[in-house]
């Protein structure tokens, strides 16, 4: 979904991961004339504890910031994308102690199997 907001462009964006499926939100903002390719910057969102914000950090900012970055980029020609990190935004119904034994457990080239110490695995019947 795209929104016109005078001087920039906010892009609404979602896509799938391919590990689990899980969707994951995004915001785009740019110039709102395309008249080329374009300088880019990959907003990595802070953490603060606030685990709310996540994305929309980029187009609301947070405290700690003079403005939000989003537009002030686009007004200077940049694209920006900003996605929900994992336990922040939309995707804080995981809290982030569980989110990081999931991921120190997981093996990326046996998705049916957890790591165990060392090379030995566990399996996981679901």
């Amino acid at each position: 979904m795209m929104e016109d907001r005078g001087s920039y462009i906010v892009e609404r964006l979602s896509f799938r991961t391919p590990r689990n499926g899980a969707e994951i939100r995004g915001f785009l903002t740019r110039p709102p004339v395309n008249d080329g390719p374009r300088p880019a910057i990959l907003y990595a969102h802070a953490h603060g504890g606030r685990y709310e914000i996540g994305a929309n950090e980029l187009l609301d900012g947070r405290p700690a910031l003079l403005s939000p970055p989003g537009p002030v980029l686009a007004e200077h020609g940049f694209v920006t994308l900003c996605i929900d990190m994992p336990t922040f935004g939309e995707r804080s119904i995981v809290r982030e102690s569980a989110a990081t034994k999931a991921a120190l457990w997981y093996d990326p080239f046996r998705p049916d199997a957890f790591r165990a110490a060392g090379s030995a695995h566990l399996a996981f019947n679901a």
